[in-house]
């Protein structure tokens, strides 16, 4: 795995890509806005969801999603364009250390209160542990009570496991429990997205012959960053992966540097 990670990194090293505005407009509709402070509250979230509404009108595009935590889903789902999704983290983020009951109570009230996505983060003590089955009977419950309506992101906290080939291993355990994207990081952890690890998260996407959305997520400040991770999904599963339905970036930060880059006499909202 390392190999192959190390290989294709290595090729996608020499390309270059045209930072033109045509490619600042395709990042942003990739990119989730997130608003995960212990310091959030009504006013915060409404600051935050109404800028969203800046890429309404004659820009033509907008960003797919925004995500907050389950008690602001529901001032989100009022505030936001109608275009544009709220995800909610859910089951004990960003630990994931809690009752199996808890976290399907926490899914239950988040989609009643509006989410149209649940950000889920795996227990990594199960998984680093060995307890493969027990991991993916977690995420086969929560994904039975999200249905088919409401899209579940499976963030697997890349920096808790212990190499490639375990992120590479719960990637395949999360899909194969039903997960409509998987997800690098937290933001919360002790670093967030790395290039190998979603190398082999897009590798396992490929061998699995799914249909499986990608999202990398924590510490994306730069263009040339958030290029990288679009330029190794496009390698690696191709040009029907890139849409907002199926490739995503969490990053609040790199949409303030790519709106500035954009417009740089304008307002700036993020």
């Amino acid at each position: 795995m390392e190999a192959t990670v190390k290989k294709g990194l290595d090729e996608l090293a020499s390309v270059q890509t045209e930072i033109s505005p045509d490619i600042l407009k395709e990042l942003i509709q990739y990119i989730d806005l997130t608003s995960l402070n212990s310091t959030d509250n009504q006013q915060i979230i409404s600051e935050f969801t109404t800028a969203t509404r800046m890429f309404e009108g004659d820009h033509g595009y907008t960003v797919p999603a925004v995500c907050v935590y389950p008690n602001w889903v529901m001032h989100a789902k009022m505030e936001v364009p109608s275009n544009v999704r709220v995800a909610c983290v859910a089951t004990g983020f960003p630990e994931g250390q809690t009752f199996l009951e808890v976290k399907l109570t926490e899914v239950k009230m988040a989609i009643q209160a509006g989410a149209d996505e649940i950000d889920m983060v795996i227990n990594r003590g199960l998984f680093n542990a060995g307890k493969y089955d027990q991991v993916q009977d977690e995420i086969s419950q929560i994904k039975a009570v999200c249905g088919q309506g409401i899209h579940l992101k499976v963030i697997l906290e890349e920096c808790d496991l212990a190499d490639l080939e375990m992120v590479e291993k719960a990637s395949r355990i999360s899909i194969e429990a039903g997960a409509d994207f998987i997800k690098t990081s937290t933001g919360k952890g002790k670093h967030g997205a790395t290039p190998a690890a979603f190398y082999a998260m897009c590798l396992a996407i490929k061998e699995s012959g799914r249909k499986v959305g990608i999202k990398a997520a924590g510490g994306i400040r730069t263009v040339e960053d958030a290029l990288l991770y679009r330029n190794i999904v496009f390698k690696v599963l191709g040009h029907a992966w890139m849409t907002p339905k199926l490739f995503r970036i969490g990053a609040s930060s790199l949409a303030s540097n790519l709106e500035s880059a954009l417009y740089p006499d304008q307002k700036q909202y993020f």
